[in-house]
């Protein structure tokens, strides 16, 4: 190769990569449009008027797809930066947003580092249709980090389809696992029903820990659920009390202890 040569092609290898950060950017760009004009037609409920529930599941999951895609663009990378990731879906997700204390922002969290698989968890609730057909779809992703790029590698949340969406992440008592508790608001009950459900993610595939529905499906307004180590309690309406035999004390605390083959209840507290 001639000196010439040699300078042209360095020349053109230098304009190349200083040229994909503008392909990247442009790319981010147009997948957050095609983000934005699948939840305006999601929220503003324009399926109402085509083949109603088919079309909405169909653009939930073109809109879930295309989230998808934007982290797999915007995010992939050494290792996806957590704040970075949740400030971007708090943005891309605005139309979707729960008034405070009804369901909570984006949930985002990175684990792994080095030589270690590392894991992107995002979750997140889609409104579907207009203030009076407020009917969340609620995801929970898991995607590998493999050679700086991210792919999808399971999902789940569909049993909370219909609530509001909070998420704690809980101490995994099971070594390689992540687990997380997931809970929200009835829509159109305001907050006296509440879905709790805990999944555990090891590789693969998510699967359910912990489906109480037997009971807490009735909830005081403004109950509360915490985790404090391994150890999980929540706060509630008694339905047997309140409504059957009219007898105080109408709430109840339980606790529950996180164990590796699931939830063991240990305690359950009337209280005025």
């Amino acid at each position: 190769m001639t000196k010439e040569a040699l300078v042209f092609f360095l020349c053109g290898a230098v304009i190349a990569v200083a040229g994909q950060p503008q392909i990247d950017n442009h790319r981010r760009q147009a997948s957050a449009a095609h983000i934005r004009r699948l939840s305006t037609a999601l929220r503003t409920g324009q399926w109402l008027s085509n083949s109603g529930t088919a079309k909405r599941q169909e653009l939930t999951r073109q809109l879930q797809g295309a989230i998808d895609q934007y982290l797999q663009v915007a995010f992939s990378g050494p290792r996806p930066d957590a704040p970075a990731v949740r400030t971007a879906l708090d943005d891309l997700l605005l139309n979707h947003r729960f008034e405070k204390g009804y369901g909570g922002p984006p949930f985002v969290k990175v684990e792994g580092t080095g030589t270690v698989e590392q894991r992107l968890f995002v979750a997140y609730a889609l409104k579907r249709g207009n203030q009076a057909l407020d009917d969340p779809a609620v995801a929970l992703r898991a995607y590998a980090n493999v050679d700086d790029t991210l792919s999808l590698v399971a999902a789940t949340g569909e049993d909370l389809d219909g609530f509001s969406l909070f998420v704690l992440d809980i101490p995994a008592p099971v070594s390689g696992e992540s687990w997380f508790l997931c809970y929200g608001y009835q829509a159109g009950n305001g907050p006296h029903r509440r879905r709790v459900r805990i999944y555990a993610f090891g590789g693969g595939h998510f699967r359910t820990v912990w489906r109480p529905d037997d009971e807490l499906e009735d909830v005081l307004d403004g109950a509360d659920v915490s985790v404090t180590g391994s150890a999980i309690k929540i706060h509630r309406l008694d339905p047997d009390r309140y409504y059957r035999t009219l007898k105080a004390p109408f709430h109840v605390i339980t606790e529950y202890l996180i164990q590796p083959d699931g939830i063991l209840k240990v305690n359950s507290t009337p209280i005025d």
